[in-house]
């Protein structure tokens, strides 16, 4: 007896093939994908989310960096689908070049003997939700807007629903897919991961674990497991994982992968052909029983009659031992190529196979990259390693406390914005390797490896400081210049002229702190120099725990009690602005805290001070029962700028007041208690004021408007198509509400308003303006318009459209995470309106290696090459190859071309 569903009791013979043939390929896929899928380990939760996703509105997209785990991801919920009795069907994005015909009879033909023709018919006739599952998207063959509008097309021919997998957030026309964003794995699921093989974790293997950051490094400890010998760098855990993996065949096939990789880097490339591979690894006296190894061991694999390494790690530890030996030549030369873009991502893995300590110093000497530096110090390079950057390091500091001795401060009165300057007097030459070695320095500021060194460098400089100062004084008195917290600033920010010290990281990221596996010891806040203080409490998550934040609290206590109104500017607010941290601590100490903040004597004039204290007791609840007395007072100025006539200046300052006044969250609950035309009423008002650009609420102003969709708003949005302001301190706003203001017009037919134009860069913004209009408008005359824009663009230098394009291109690809509603204007990405146009023009930039020119005054430099080589990457082709090797050697955009070359050349796909 068989078990049958209602359906299949009661159909004809007709639906029973059908069913049959669905059937047997659900169990294949369910099969197939359900071997790897298994090896998948999911943080907790992500399991019932990634399901649900899954089933709801048009599909999934999992986002996530290489080796997190996406493509284990993708096959899991295939076999879970299938098992469910849903049809699907999987794609790896770097087998498909543009024909999904085929790709479809490849992947059916895999799995069943039912015609492609049969198989589609049946699951179109079923019940059950179809999936396409594309793997790997940024990984995409061939012409990737081509291969989308295919996937599309499949979709709404079948009714299915798409998933897909990408580093990147879904492309134009997918925004409607669920997103499940999937990180790094965190230190109990890499463990997990490690001990699946079955394989003993010994001390060795369960300490490496705490430094690798992937899913894959992960397995790689599991696949050594209790074997991992030696020094627990990830040269050597891929060294044992290849060997491992080969078994017998480990001496010979860790040779040709040696040997294989040297020779791709060599060559600039990522791929070989196949049949070019099996002549290298002959000519190398590798026999074809290992050739063969290497692809049953998963360490190569072929793609569209190409061969490359199965991840980018085994890539590069493999060619690590081969250019290292090239180290021992001239190992000052070697060691500056090692910052260089083509080297960048190999330095550790050579730095780690270097075994000679001369060379080993030499190279690290000239290494100009501070990560390097920060890596070899922290030990991540092997022992050899270690104290020679150590040692490096301390060089460098003894030589940056001898200069801080030796250095003077000077007035400027002629520059009010930066008073006082270093003079040169005192003043050291640094090399580039000693720069790396400062940079190192504040990198491992908040690790157990370098938070002292980095405190006897603050407090050298505040000593100096502090005499310079005393020196100074009768003259800056004179001149009636401040110079405490202009003197901190220049030592600590750079701002002004800068020594040794002010190349040191002083704050933001710092690379060896983002997982500290304990507090590091607490400090004497009584005993502290300035900067050693703002460094403490500008770091605070470094120090303190969660258990510690009364004691916290009561050191902020003391620091605005006894020594805030001593302190320069920039200590005053990074106290005020920790008080965030404290809010858990008891109510008793918040009171007082709240107390000692309420007793600062802040000038009315230093608004910045005054507002940081506003914010430190809003986040203490200080404010509350005043904000509710002010209430009837601000209803009073909402209805004013409610009524006829009021001034666009009116409503603009109540919208503001929403985010930024000590009552701002009264101003939210009365303005979002209006009737929805009364509020709609508030924001078109603010957004037609004279002063909105200035406002640092015009974007999100003209969010509001744009959510509305209506065509009576044309006359509103209008003036913002017209050239932003090149001179704007918020440019990210203009370009923002220019982008979407001609997007606007475009979809609701509305004609553009002329623009004027004289200089080349406001004749091309003005041709780059037809374009957007017409990728949203998509009428045939708008887009002939567009055409005829093209045409003028190509007289324009190359290099000045890029510029101009890419400013465009940023500002309508941003997107806003954490955003719940969905605004009407998603995401628009000009180069899949325009791909040929879009690949022309960046190949005339590469074949010129022009450089890049733009329209706002103080644009981001790396916009424009960016953009250029990633259109060369996505919809170019092999003709382009020479051209992206030869500037991949020492040009400028070596970076930019080496990165289009990954995406041409076989990128290794993403585990």
């Amino acid at each position: 007896m068989t078990r049958v569903t209602t359906q299949e009791a009661v159909a004809s013979d007709h639906v029973r093939i059908q069913l049959d043939i669905l059937q047997r390929y659900n169990v294949a896929v369910a099969e197939e994908y359900g071997r790897d899928g298994a090896r998948w380990m999911a943080e907790d939760g992500l399991l019932g989310a990634l399901q649900q996703a899954a089933g709801e509105g048009c599909g999934l997209a999992i986002v996530g960096p290489s080796g997190c785990g996406k493509t284990l991801m993708a096959k899991w919920l295939a076999a879970q689908l299938a098992a469910a009795g849903s049809p699907v069907f999987y794609f790896a994005a770097k087998d498909i070049a543009g024909d999904w015909a085929k790709a479809v009879r490849r992947e059916t033909a895999l799995l069943t003997d039912a015609p492609p023709s049969d198989l589609l018919r049946a699951a179109a006739n079923s019940d059950r939700d179809i999936f396409l599952i594309v793997d790997g998207l940024n990984e995409l063959a061939g012409s990737e807007a081509g291969v989308l509008r295919g996937l599309r097309a499949l979709a709404r021919r079948y009714d299915a629903k798409i998933i897909i997998t990408s580093q990147a957030p879904p492309p134009a026309g997918f925004e409607g897919l669920s997103t499940v964003s999937v990180g790094r794995p965190s230190a109990g699921l890499k463990r997990r991961i490690a001990e699946r093989t079955g394989g003993r974790l010994d001390g060795a293997a369960i300490e490496f674990l705490d430094v690798v950051g992937s899913g894959f490094e992960a397995e790689m400890v599991g696949g050594v497991g209790a074997g991992l010998i030696g020094e627990a760098t990830r040269l050597a855990l891929i060294d044992q994982y290849v060997r491992a993996r080969l078994g017998a065949h480990a001496r010979a096939g860790a040779y040709g992968l040696r040997r294989l990789a040297v020779a791709l880097h060599r060559d600039l490339a990522f791929s070989m052909p196949e049949a070019r591979v099996d002549d290298f690894l002959r000519d190398a006296g590798i026999g074809f029983e290992t050739c063969d190894a290497l692809f049953s061991a998963k360490l190569l694999v072929r793609r569209v009659g190409r061969v490359s390494f199965a991840h980018e790690m085994l890539l590069n530890g493999s060619a690590a031992f081969g250019l290292a030996a090239e180290a021992t030549v001239d190992p000052t030369a070697f060691g500056a190529r090692l910052s260089t873009p083509l080297l960048a991502p190999l330095a550790g893995e050579i730095i780690t196979a270097i075994e000679d300590r001369r060379v080993c110093h030499d190279v690290l000497e000239a290494v100009s990259s501070p990560d390097s530096i920060a890596a070899a110090a922290k030990g991540v390079y092997g022992h050899l390693a270690k104290p020679i950057a150590k040692e490096l390091v301390l060089a460098a500091k003894a030589k940056c406390i001898a200069e801080i001795e030796a250095v003077k401060l000077e007035l400027d009165t002629e520059n009010p914005a930066y008073p006082v300057q270093w003079s040169e007097t005192g003043r050291s030459e640094w090399t580039p390797g000693e720069l790396a070695c400062l940079g190192a320095i504040g990198q491992l500021a908040t690790s157990v490896d370098g938070v002292q060194d980095y405190l006897d460098l603050c407090a050298a400089m505040d000593a100096r400081l502090l005499e310079e100062r005393a020196r100074l004084a009768p003259e800056a008195k004179v001149a009636k210049i401040g110079i405490r917290s202009a003197s901190f600033a220049l030592a600590y920010n750079g701002f002004g002229s800068q020594i040794g010290f002010s190349r040191i990281e002083h704050h933001g990221y710092r690379g060896w702190a983002r997982e500290p596996s304990s507090p590091l010891p607490l400090l004497d806040v009584s005993d502290l120099s300035s900067g050693q203080l703002h460094f403490y409490l500008e770091n605070r998550c470094s120090f303190f725990d969660a258990e510690e934040l009364d004691r916290f609290a009561n050191e902020l206590i003391f620091v605005l009690r006894n020594r805030f109104s001593r302190e320069p500017y920039h200590v005053q607010l990074v106290a005020l602005h920790a008080v965030s941290f404290a809010r858990e601590a008891s109510e008793e100490t918040l009171a007082e805290l709240t107390q000692a903040i309420q007793d600062l004597d802040v000038a009315p004039t230093n608004w910045a001070i005054g507002s940081s204290v506003i914010d430190a007791l809003k986040w203490l609840g200080a404010l509350v029962e005043d904000a509710e007395g002010a209430r009837e007072g601000i209803r009073a100025e909402v209805a004013e700028a409610l009524a006829d006539g009021a001034d666009g200046s009116l409503a603009m300052s109540v919208y503001t007041r929403m985010f930024d006044h000590p009552f701002d969250s009264i101003y939210y609950e009365e303005i979002h208690a209006l009737q929805e035309h009364e509020r709609h009423r508030i924001y078109r008002r603010a957004l037609a004021s004279k002063e909105i650009k200035r406002s640092m609420s015009f974007r999100w102003i003209c969010d509001e408007i744009l959510k509305l969709d209506d065509p009576a708003d044309v006359e509103l949005f209008a003036r913002f198509t017209l050239l932003p302001d090149r001179t704007s301190v918020f440019p990210q706003d203009e370009w923002g509400a220019f982008t979407k203001s001609l997007r606007f017009l475009g979809r609701h037919g509305a004609l553009l308003p002329p623009s004027d134009g004289v200089e080349p860069r406001e004749i091309c913004l003005n041709e780059i303006r037809a374009l957007v209009y017409a990728a949203e408008s998509g009428r045939p005359g708008d887009l002939a318009a567009a055409g005829r824009a093209w045409t003028n663009l190509e007289a324009l230098s190359a290099g000045l459209v890029i510029g101009c394009l890419s400013e465009v291109h940023a500002a309508m690809t941003e997107r806003h995470h954490g955003v719940d509603v969905k605004l009407p204007y998603e995401p628009l990405d000009i180069r899949r309106t325009y791909p040929a146009e879009c690949l022309r023009l960046a190949r005339r930039l590469l074949q010129g290696a022009s450089e890049v020119e733009y329209f706002h005054q103080a644009p981001m430099r790396e916009r424009g090459p960016t953009l250029a080589f990633d259109i060369v990457g996505r919809f170019g082709d092999r003709s382009d190859l020479d051209i992206l090797r030869r500037l991949s050697r020492g040009h400028p955009y070596s970076a930019f071309a080496l990165a289009a070359l990954k995406a041409l050349d076989g990128v290794t796909p993403d585990q």
